[in-house]
Order: C-alpha cells, then structure tokens, then sequence
C-alpha cells in the first residue's frame, strides 16, 4: 500500500539505507515511519548517503512488504531494517 507524503507521521533524521544488492543500479532507504511501521523510497542510483532535499519531491512511499511482492530478488541488511522498525516504532 503507498502511503502519501501527507500521510507522513514523521521524518527519521537519518535515512537508512537497508539494500545490499538485488537491485541493479538502485537502492532503498528506510525514510520515516507511517502508523508505527517504517517507510521506504527507492532511489534510482546506488548512493552512500540521502538527505531530506533529495526526497522533497517525492509524493509517495512504500512500506516493505510491499516490495518484496513486487520486488523479491532485492536483499536487505537485516541490522538496518531492525534499526529502522525500531525508529519508527519509537513515537508510539
């Protein structure tokens, strides 16, 4: 399910990049969190860091399980999605 910029309960301060291969030349972050669960977007380029100005125009998210329907061959760094549902668990 997307979940709209609107819908954003919060930002994390630092993004989390949680992929570790899989996706060609792309790379997920772990960006905020949506009703206690984290958020992703997916970058079109392998980067070592994402900042807020470079998600500003992004109008939608997507939460994890949707991408491993959509997405199954992406490999995820089990540390980083652990550190991301912990943050966005944290506002609870």
């Amino acid at each position: 399910m997307p979940v709209f910029r609107k819908d954003v309960d919060f930002f994390f301060e630092e993004f989390i990049k949680v992929t570790t291969g899989g996706g060609g030349d792309a790379s997920i972050w772990a960006v905020g969190s949506y009703q206690g669960e984290f958020i992703m977007t997916v970058i079109d380029q392998k980067i070592d860091s994402l900042t807020i100005d470079d998600i500003v125009d992004k109008p939608v998210f997507v939460m994890l399980q949707d991408l491993m329907k959509f997405s199954p061959y992406w490999k995820y760094d089990a540390a980083a999605l652990s550190l991301a549902n912990q943050l966005a668990i944290s506002s609870l």
